[in-house]
């Protein structure tokens, strides 16, 4: 019979939400899409409290990034 994960092991991966406030899209030459501009609230590895970093930076350190506004 196949063993079912406790509780505790699936939440402990649940992803923390990203400690963020909106800054903006930054436009990109050559038709390339914009990215998402997200202003640090507090530290995350490699990046101190105030960096602007990307969705694609949080999302790959480990964090729920909310849906930006609408425009």
């Amino acid at each position: 019979a196949k063993m079912i994960e406790p509780l505790k092991d699936i939440v402990g991966r649940a992803k923390k939400a990203a400690p963020v406030e909106w800054i903006g899209h930054q436009q990109r030459f050559g038709g390339k899409p914009p990215i998402e501009l997200w202003n640090l609230t507090e530290d995350i590895p490699g990046h101190p409290k105030g960096s602007s970093v990307s969705r694609e930076t949080l999302e790959g350190a480990g964090f729920q990034v909310p849906k930006p506004p609408s425009p």
